[in-house]
């Protein structure tokens, strides 16, 4: 996640729904927290798939607001496709 913007984001509220049938490490995909201008913060999670083909993600959740107290402003997220192949592994 960033913040383009030339001013912080006091609290920020990010999270992702997985595709049915996969699990994720850790389990909870969400993120709380302020962002300062041009900052930005990773997010990482191992993703477990029961078997090789096309996910579709949901969309997501992005929430965001300049000053705590102001009401939150939704951020759009783009429905993602995910494709998993199988690749035999090395002797």
């Amino acid at each position: 996640l960033r913040n383009p913007g030339p001013l912080p984001m006091a609290e920020v509220k990010w999270t992702e729904q997985l595709p049915v049938g996969l699990r994720a490490e850790p389990a909870e995909l969400s993120w709380n927290g302020a962002l300062a201008a041009g900052e930005s913060v990773e997010i990482a999670y191992l993703l477990h798939t029961p078997q090789a083909g096309e996910y579709h993600y949901p969309e997501g959740q992005l929430q965001y607001r300049y000053q705590k107290g102001q009401p939150f402003s939704l951020a759009p997220m783009a429905t993602q496709t995910l494709k998993i192949c199988t690749k035999e592994p090395p002797n």
